[in-house]
């Protein structure tokens, strides 16, 4: 019996992990980071694409009133090539602005209150991940960006069309000897999200 009743709780608590690892979304793709040179200049890209994607809500009721609040994570994984195995004493780094935004014509203008919020859902602004760890700092796996912005019950069932923009700098700009005209460690792209929503459970 007592047998019976860790293995009917093992299995209770793998499918509640279960469940909170499948509730991220994890974007198809990769940022691609090359770590070059003797001092580890960090070249980032962008290895994203147009795609669809599910993010998790919690469903409230009080009363008559149901609100739909998105409570997830936004995952990108890393991708890392390194020229040498050197080892830093600081990690290496790229720093990330990333947005999303609805078209002005999905959104209610009124009232004016909140309107920024509508149409820029998710708006993370200079922020960083390592993604080679030094003596003073582990590295990253993926960015993580949290999500939580309320939507319409319309919305929720319906699903909608966001356009993300990531802007990503990697670490030192341009070339050493600063005599390079071009500076391939900052590089940005623009995605299409199909975005469709299931409730948090």
């Amino acid at each position: 019996m007592k047998k019976t009743a860790i293995t009917i709780t093992v299995l209770m608590i793998s499918l509640i992990a279960a469940s909170t690892v499948e509730a991220d979304a994890v974007l198809t793709g990769e940022i691609d980071a090359e770590v070059k040179e003797w001092l580890g200049i960090v070249y980032p890209e962008i290895s994203l694409e147009n795609q669809s994607v599910t993010f998790g809500v919690d469903v409230l009721t009080d009363g008559d009133k149901t609100t739909y609040q998105v409570n997830d994570t936004l995952i990108i994984n890393l991708d890392v090539t390194k020229e040498n195995n050197r080892t830093y004493i600081f990690p290496r780094s790229i720093f990330y602005s990333a947005f999303m935004t609805r078209k002005i014509t999905d959104i209610k203008l009124l009232p004016i209150r909140g309107i920024l919020s509508r149409i820029f859902p998710m708006l993370v602004l200079f922020k960083s991940a390592n993604i080679v760890k030094g003596m003073l700092g582990k590295a990253d796996q993926s960015i993580n960006i949290s999500l939580n912005y309320e939507i319409s019950n319309t919305t929720f069932e319906n699903g909608e069309k966001l356009t993300m923009t990531l802007f990503i700098m990697g670490f030192m700009p341009g070339d050493l000897n600063g005599l390079s005209e071009k500076i391939p460690i900052i590089t940005k792209k623009q995605i299409t999200l199909e975005v469709s929503y299931i409730e948090n459970i």
